[in-house]
């Protein structure tokens, strides 16, 4: 699992710099060519997808679902604390990811 998420990050970050730089030769043409809104909806979902599952049903329950980590905690069948503990570290993991 922690290669995939690692190729998925690699490949995610490829696309970016890719993105950026197509985005910038159209913007310094004056062609009007804009697809950083794409590629960062794209980075979110592989970044979403590549947290271990436990992390990705507290992080898409917390940030998609809007609910609170009481209502997480009772819906999982896990203590507050845990979904406390749980959203960190999904935060933690999407943030190194976003440094690769």
């Amino acid at each position: 699992m922690r290669i995939a998420t690692n190729l998925a990050a690699d490949m995610s970050a490829r696309q970016f710099h890719r993105t950026r730089h197509v985005s910038e030769i159209s913007q310094s043409h004056g062609w009007g060519y804009e697809l950083p809104a794409q590629a960062d909806e794209v980075l979110a979902k592989q970044l979403v997808l590549g947290l271990p599952v436990p992390l990705r049903d507290v992080f898409v329950l917390s940030r998609f679902g809007g609910l609170t980590n009481s209502q997480i905690a009772e819906q999982l069948g896990i203590s507050p604390k845990t979904v406390e503990w749980r959203m960190t570290k999904a935060l933690a993991h999407c943030a190194a990811q976003l440094r690769r």
